[in-house]
């Protein structure tokens, strides 16, 4: 497996070879994970939750046009691997590559995450493949040291979703909110304020 190292807008991103792909349309699946310090509890829960999603990629009819980027963030957005294709992961690979520290970079990761999505979806558009993307960022706290702003976010949108056009770009934002927790209401809160100001198609909160 050959993979290409790509640069769009502030951040890199690695991608299996064009060569590898025999489909003439495909879905990119990005799931940008919050890696920082309050995670150490959860990290093995969202580990398990990538593997079950890997696992139901795999069985779909589908998977063959499916291709999965895996980002973790505190301060700053890391790959845990670039764009491979679906049927070249492994749901076993995924335990224990979560790491837990620093602080909560939550608005730079969605960026990477948007910017990534369009510039690779302008890049399989040039080989004459169709493309559609599905982001899904899960964090349980709010932003504490992004570089970026929400309207920055929100703008980086817009433009990626361009990129898609017949197709869509869907982008999802999970909370996990531990209710045993004395501020998991104000994190509610701020990630809904944070859906509407960035556009994000939908918000799912996690007990």
């Amino acid at each position: 497996m050959r993979f290409i190292q790509h640069k769009v807008g502030r951040f890199g991103f690695t991608a299996v070879s064009i060569d590898e792909l025999g489909a003439s349309e495909y879905t990119l699946i990005q799931l940008v994970i919050d890696g920082s310090g309050s995670m150490f509890a959860h990290r093995h829960r969202i580990e398990v939750m990538i593997s079950d999603i890997v696992t139901a990629c795999l069985q779909s009819e589908h998977r063959h046009r499916l291709i999965l980027r895996i980002v973790a963030f505190g301060p700053a957005p890391e790959e845990v691997h670039g764009f491979k294709t679906m049927l070249q992961c492994n749901p076993a690979d995924y335990d224990g590559v979560l790491r837990s520290s620093g602080t909560t970079a939550l608005n730079d990761a969605v960026l990477d995450g948007i910017e990534v999505a369009g510039g690779y979806a302008e890049y399989l558009t040039k080989y004459d493949l169709l493309v559609n993307g599905l982001l899904i960022v899960v964090t349980d706290g709010m932003d504490n040291h992004s570089i970026v702003s929400p309207k920055q976010v929100k703008d980086a949108l817009t433009d990626a979703s361009g990129q898609f056009d017949p197709c869509e770009l869907t982008f999802i934002l999970v909370g996990l909110c531990d209710s045993r927790i004395p501020d998991s209401s104000g994190v509610s809160t701020a990630l809904r304020r944070l859906q509407k100001e960035v556009g994000a198609n939908g918000l799912g909160i996690l007990q």
